[in-house]
């Protein structure tokens, strides 16, 4: 398998690149970090998906671009000169996942579980033997270095896809191991199979013995049945009889009851028609006393609206008042306000025009004084240290001996000390001098600051009263609106509510003829519902009167019926001694056939449960002979399983036994070209532990230097790789070498390099994955993986 090109879309830090890729030593060199694993990675992930580029396809995507983007890998190889093409995207929002394999130009597969299935039967590889065929990292150079004997084997077994007879092996022995436990479990059941036949002899018996005693119940139930028909022959003639009567005499009593109820509602009629009667007069006499009073409710209505209108005048008058008083207070309000405006207005004039303009220049004065204070005061501080370092500088000089030496121009004092003392002193007194001459001056300077501080405090109280006197006024101005407003409002309504007053003027009421005519309007009321209650009374009498007449005309006829059904009742000669005598016959032939037929049906369904307990007896006896089958069998797999797996465990030694001389002749092969012939014989001992031969005795690679050490590994991975890729049928494959440089010296790098040029007989296409970038000229087509300013990647191709 050779790779042809390689296009990247949007995959991981790599935002675009197309790559071909020649029959050449190629070197992909740039920073760590810069994405140069993301090229193979890119390779891996579009032939294998997400598992060989281990990790997740939210990590795959580049993160600079956004979500509606898809991400792509396109990748060109050949396999036997044939032209195959894989094209991988995670496309949309949601990274739906989409892959295509084309031979040639025609589409082989689509989807993601299918494609996969096909590359693998196209290369004979899955993707860890992918991995393992065509990669080779510096870890695995290390885990091939550090591991422990026992780990190193398995390593190696595993890059060599053995791990895939380990499975089967742990399958086979999981398998055994099922039909150990199903042989088990058969012997038990087996066991009870004895048991079963015991029982089936058992039922047969007393099936026969259930069929000999359900004759004679028969026989007893057939006879019972018999006797049980005829009594509920005689039962059920009686019982219609029964009910012949029964309906009869229900029939009597109702129209007795009817009887008895006309009887009674026509005794109420009589005796309501007559008091209606007497009602008559008594609604005559009420009649002539409403006449008299026909007069009243008028006159008491004029009465009432008068009274209304008193009350309404009372409550206007009220009103009245209480408006007045609230006019006198706003007119008292008015006053205080306009008196208060008048104030506000005289302090406002006695303000100067000016008064801001002085506030300015009492702050300017204020900040003047405060900077020659600030001046002085730092004048002040300047001599005091000048003072200071000068008595230092005297009192140094003073424990200085006549033979001392200037520290500055390196001259014997000699007797200039006293002089120099002398001088110094007449410095310091005349700094002395000074300083209490700006002490003086900071003083006057400090009480002239507090008198314009003073100052500029009270004009500013002043300016702060003028400016709070404005909103003042112009408060009080709105609060006059108001007021007046108010004041125009209460004096209008006051004048409407007089009005409404004057138009009653004076209002006439007899409280005494009120109250009578009141008394003589509840009389009138009281008479007007009499009269209505008893007309509507009366107008019942002539309706009550026929319904009398109807009652009794009722009450004739229904005493016929009762004679009637009376004497048809009689004829039946129905008793109930005679019911109750046929009920008992009944009841006892009834019970006994009821007993003879449950007797019957228990033994019966005794029987049916024996029969069904025979069929499962029988069911179980065929169960048992599928076990004892089963059995049989289980036991067969069990020992072909154990057998197998011996077989299996000796195939997989024997593997490993003939794999371990092909990997040491070809690891010394590529030992012997990378060390320019120092180092010619490489083999694997039986724990997979390198050994080289130097000067006729083989040693473990730990006696050779690291990078001798790093180089014999880097041959057994290359090794495999070869080893891999001839089984599979990819001859004349790519290896791609990740970051094996790292502890080779500039001699064993560009040896590295020779011999990897002298394999292409074995590898076309040898890519390099470094940091290092000395080795450019030690290859035939690098490719520079650079980061830019924009967050993302760029390959540039250079030779």
């Amino acid at each position: 398998m050779r790779l042809q090109s390689l296009e990247i879309s949007n995959f991981r830090i790599i935002k675009s690149a197309k790559i071909d890729f020649p029959d050449k030593v190629i070197a992909i060199v740039g920073k760590n970090g810069s994405g140069k694993s993301s090229i193979i990675e890119a390779i891996s992930w579009a032939l294998y998906g997400n598992q060989a580029s281990r990790s997740g396809k939210d990590e795959i995507k580049s993160t600079f671009v956004s979500e509606t983007e898809n991400c792509q890998v396109k990748v060109v190889f050949l396999i036997n000169e044939e032209k195959y093409t894989v094209i991988r995207r995670l496309v949309g929002r949601t990274n739906r996942a989409e892959v295509e394999l084309f031979r040639g130009d025609k589409s082989e597969s689509v989807g993601v579980s299918e494609t996969k299935n096909h590359v693998g039967n196209l290369l004979g590889l899955d993707w860890r033997g992918y991995l393992s065929s065509f990669l080779a990292s510096q870890s695995e150079l290390n885990a091939l270095s550090d591991l422990v004997p026992a780990k190193r084997k398995d390593h190696i077994a595993g890059m060599l896809g053995i791990e895939k007879l380990d499975k089967a092996m742990q399958l086979l022995k999981a398998d055994t191991k099922q039909y150990k436990d199903r042989i088990s479990f058969l012997e038990k059941s087996l066991t009870e199979k004895e048991i079963v036949d015991k029982q089936l002899i058992v039922l047969h018996e007393k099936l026969e013995n259930l069929i000999t005693s359900i004759r004679p119940l028969k026989e007893n139930y057939d006879l019972l049945k018999r006797l049980s028909e005829s009594a509920h022959s005689n039962y059920e003639e009686y019982d219609k009889k029964q009910v012949e009567y029964l309906k009869m005499s229900a029939e009597i009593k109702a129209q007795q009851s009817t009887l008895k109820s006309l009887i009674e509602r026509k005794n109420m009629l009589t005796k309501e028609s007559r008091e209606l009667k007497q009602k008559t007069n008594i609604l005559e006499e009420i009649v002539k006393s409403q006449n008299l009073l026909k007069d009243v409710p008028s006159k008491l209505a004029l009465l009432v609206k008068q009274q209304s209108n008193i009350k309404y005048v009372n409550d206007l008058t009220s009103q009245l008042k209480a408006l007045q008083q609230k006019i006198e207070k706003s007119q008292i309000e008015h006053k205080e306000l306009t008196a208060q405006l008048v104030n506000l207005e005289q302090k406002s004039q006695k303000f100067p025009k000016d008064l801001e303009q002085k506030v300015q220049e009492q702050k300017a004065q204020l900040d003047e004084k405060k900077s020659q204070y600030t001046s002085v005061t730092t004048e002040i501080e300047r001599l005091q240290s000048d003072i200071d370092k000068l008595k230092k500088e005297k009192s140094q000089i003073a424990s200085l001996k006549s033979g001392s030496v200037c520290d500055r121009c390196h001259r014997p004092l000699g007797d200039d000390i006293k002089s120099i003392q002398k001088h110094m002193q007449d410095e310091i007194n005349q700094l002395i001098c000074c300083l209490e001459s700006k002490t003086k001056e900071q003083a006057v300077l400090l009480q002239a600051g507090k008198d314009v501080r003073a100052t500029t405090d009270k004009v500013e109280k002043q300016f702060q009263e003028m400016i709070l006197l404005k909103p003042a006024i112009d408060s009080i101005h709105d609060k006059i609106k108001q007021s007046q407003h108010l004041l125009d409002g209460l004096l209008a309504e006051n004048q409407n509510i007089a009005l409404k007053i004057k138009e009653f003027g004076e209002i006439d009421f007899d409280e005494q003829e009120f109250m009578l005519l009141k008394s003589q309007n509840e009389q009138f009321e009281e008479n007007r519902n009499k009269i209505i209650r008893y007309q509507g009374l009366l107008e019942r009498l002539p309706q009550l009167l026929s319904e009398l007449e109807k009652i009794t005309d009722n009450a004739k006829t229904t005493q016929k019926i009762v004679t009637e059904a009376s004497q048809k009742s009689d004829a039946l000669k129905y008793s109930d001694e005679e019911f109750d005598r046929l009920t008992i016959l009944f009841n006892k032939a009834q019970a006994q056939f009821e007993a003879a037929k449950s007797k019957l049906a228990e033994m019966q369904k005794e029987l049916e449960l024996t029969e069904l307990s025979i069929k499962e007896q029988l069911k179980q006896q065929e169960i048992f002979a599928q076990a004892a089958e089963e059995f049989e069998k289980s036991k067969a797999a069990h020992f072909y399983g154990e057998k197998l797996s011996t077989l299996f465990t000796q195939y997989r030694h024997d593997i490993i036994a003939s794999i371990r001389p092909t990997l040491a002749d070809l690891s010394s092969r590529l030992f012997n070209e990378m060390t320019g012939n120092k180092y010619n014989l490489v083999e694997l001992d039986e724990k997979y532990e390198l050994r080289v031969m130097d000067n006729g005795q083989f040693y473990g690679v730990e006696r050779f230097s690291g990078g001798e050490k790093d180089l014999a590994n880097l041959c057994l991975r290359l090794a495999i790789s070869l080893s891999l890729t001839e089984t599979a049928g990819l001859s004349r494959s790519f290896i791609i070498l990740d970051e094996v440089f790292g502890s080779q010296d500039n001699e064993r790098k560009y040896l590295i390099l020779s011999a990897l040029a002298n394999l292409k007989n074995r590898f076309p296409q040898i890519i390099l994955i470094t940091h290092i970038e000395d080795i450019k000229d030690g290859v035939e087509q690098i490719l520079e993986v650079k980061a830019n300013e924009f967050g993302y990647s760029e390959v540039i191709l250079h030779g």
